[in-house]
């Protein structure tokens, strides 16, 4: 390998007032095997460019590497690995200041110094590199009717023939669930279709009407200048009524299937497409009428102008804009709830927060009928919640914390942007606890019952309090789902007395047996049942509610508030038992709130635990044998 430097170099070689040769120090020196080192004293304000020849038999022909170098007053160096047998460097540069050298357009042709370098190996301070009157951003240099500015802006080669890569077509057919018409003009005679289509009462109420054109005359014959000029109409009518209609020539539309090649943009596999109409048709029928559907007409007509060879296509679509929970929600984590205003409120969907039992983060909705490519290129979500990493289309609700949580689903902006549906998603849970008003210190009591002398009783009289959240969820002054009810199942287990309303406090009880006398057990008919209850495996089942004595729902007396009340109580005879025998017994509850959505039963708090324990003594008192107080108590850990 022979690599020599050379220096000075005449400005005038380079046909460029703002280069220069570099006088200073250039040296190389061998590096890592195979590499090699170049280095000079950079000057503070300069940026210099290093170039190549291959033999010096044609002093006019050097190339440029792509390296562009800022001087800052110190050495600068710069490693390459050459492949050639023999090499001619040499070092020039401009004093030229500009902010980011990279980025600059030294000769006014429309391309960036670092992409004449690295994309169109053209020189950055000649204007017409090839010197045949075209800057070197309208050249056409792989000859695929594009030029150099325009396929760098969309991402294809300029140097390489690749455009029909990203407009070669590959129609697709109908996607299910909706609607399209698609023509192809084959000809200087017009070609038209139509289509009919009835959509259903009891469907989606909007659709998406897109009208999308697509031309094999781009990119080469839809420039302002050309003869060949496509013609498209269109017309929309519903139930008989035009809604909208347009016509237009494809020559306009170059910068836009441009753009659209940049974007990725395409329809039902026709690439690039122009959206020529993108908008949200709503229909109104009557249910309570004879008329089976709404009648959707498309009209479409192309005319290929001047040579059939490169055919325009056009595509009209209906698509059903249809937002829905995804089908492993419903039924699941909750379900959409009636506005308490009927057809005239807006759309609720009442799920839990996330607990032990449900443990799911999210709540999802989609948008069903959609492609994520048509859902990415016409749609987008606003407001609360996140996308879906893997599918766009979906819309993720957190259910980390009780409230109420809204977003909307919307046209892009650059289609008129507008709302097309909204989701309000209340995320509720209750905080439970005994009641402030009746202490649990104060719920104890022992002793006769004032009720029937021939009794003794112990028990407590414990009040639990709910305080649901959100607090707006019980606003029926405002527009929430219709949750204040009857429940429409009855939720699991035996004990459903009193479980009528969609909001409901009750508990679980297991029952601990530590000394009961056996005359206690044979004078009690349920002692069996009884003995044996023990907590339920599923946690929203009670076995221990059996009234809704003191229960109220977060909808009255006060709101977001619910009550519930219990007196767990046993009376044993004054003159059962012998002189020592104890009723020693614990019970332990677990209060929860849950709440009836849709056709299933959902926990709404944490389980509160409360253990009663009843501790009865026989013992000798002043007039005799008697049941006694032995230590028995109401408490929660």
């Amino acid at each position: 390998m022979r690599i020599r430097c050379f220096f000075p170099m005449a400005a005038a070689a380079l046909s460029a007032s703002a280069l220069q040769a570099d006088p200073q120090h250039l040296e190389i020196e061998a590096g890592s095997p195979g590499e090699y080192v170049v280095s000079w004293d950079g000057v503070a304000g300069r940026t210099y460019f290093i170039q190549y020849a291959m033999t010096l038999a044609d002093p006019t022909d050097w190339s440029y590497f792509p390296v562009i170098e800022s001087g800052a007053g110190s050495e600068i160096e710069w490693v390459f690995a050459p492949t050639e047998p023999e090499l001619y460097l040499r070092l020039v540069y401009t004093d030229v200041v500009v902010g980011n050298p990279g980025l600059a357009d030294f000769d006014g042709d429309g391309v960036s110094t670092q992409d004449e370098l690295d994309k169109l190996n053209t020189d950055p301070f000649k204007w017409d590199t090839d010197g045949n009157g075209i800057d070197d951003g309208s050249e056409d240099f792989d000859g695929d009717g594009l030029t150099d500015i325009e396929e760098m802006n969309i991402g294809t080669n300029p140097l390489i023939d690749d455009v029909a890569d990203v407009t070669d077509d590959d129609p697709q057919p109908e996607p299910p669930g909706t609607y399209q018409l698609v023509v192809t003009g084959t000809g200087d005679e017009p070609v038209n279709n139509t289509r009919t289509i009835n959509t259903p009462i009891n469907g989606p109420s909007k659709y998406l009407v897109v009208v999308a054109v697509d031309s094999d005359e781009f990119p080469e014959w839809t420039r302002d200048q050309s003869e060949y000029n496509d013609k498209v109409s269109w017309k929309v009518e519903a139930d008989f009524v035009e809604w909208q209609s347009g016509d237009l020539e494809v020559n306009p539309l170059h910068q836009d299937w441009l753009d659209g090649i940049a974007e990725g943009r395409s329809f039902r596999g026709y690439q690039p497409s122009s959206f020529v109409l993108v908008d949200v048709l709503e229909l109104t029928p009557d249910p309570g009428g004879s008329q089976p559907s709404v009648e959707v007409f498309f009209d479409l007509t192309v005319e290929n102008v001047g040579d059939a060879q490169y055919p325009t296509t056009a595509i009209m679509a209906l698509i059903p804009l249809d937002l829905q929970p995804t089908p492993e929600m419903i039924g699941s984590l909750g379900d959409e709830v009636e506005s308490n205003l009927g057809v005239n409120g807006e759309r609720h969907f009442v799920t839990t927060k996330k607990n032990a039992h449900l443990n799911d983060d999210f709540v999802k909705f989609e948008m069903k009928n959609l492609s994520n490519e048509d859902f990415d290129q016409f749609l987008e979500y606003e407001s609360d919640g996140q996308s879906d990493p893997v599918d766009t289309r979906k819309r993720l609700v957190s259910r980390g914390a009780a409230a109420k949580k809204t977003f909307e689903v919307k046209l892009r902006d650059k289609f008129g942007g507008g709302e097309i549906d909204k989701m309000n998603v209340w995320v509720t849970w209750a905080t439970l606890g005994i009641d402030p008003q009746h202490s649990l210190a104060n719920a104890f009591f022992t002793g006769p019952d004032p009720d029937d002398a021939s009794k003794y009783k112990q028990g407590a009289d414990i009040r639990f309090k709910a305080d649901y959240l959100p607090t707006s969820l019980f606003d029926e002054a405002a527009d929430v789902p219709k949750l204040n009810e009857a429940n429409e199942t009855l939720p699991p287990g035996p004990q459903v007395l009193g479980a009528n309303k969609r909001f409901d406090m009750s508990r679980q009880v297991d029952v601990v047996i530590n000394n009961v006398a056996q005359a206690i057990q044979n004078a009690d008919p349920d002692w069996a049942d009884f003995a044996g209850l023990d907590f339920p495996e599923n946690p929203i089942e009670a076995n221990d509610d059996e009234h809704s004595l003191g229960e109220t729902t977060p909808y009255d007396p006060t709101v977001s508030i619910a009550t519930d009340k219990d007196v767990p109580t046993q009376r044993l005879g004054t003159n059962l038992g012998a002189l020592g025998d104890q009723y020693d017994v614990d019970a332990h509850f677990r209060e929860f709130a849950r709440v009836n959505i849709g056709d299933r039963w959902y926990m709404a708090s944490e389980q509160f635990e409360v253990t009663m324990s009843w501790r009865m003594l026989r013992a000798q008192g002043a007039n005799g044998p008697e049941w006694q107080d032995n230590g028995g108590s109401v408490q929660s850990p």
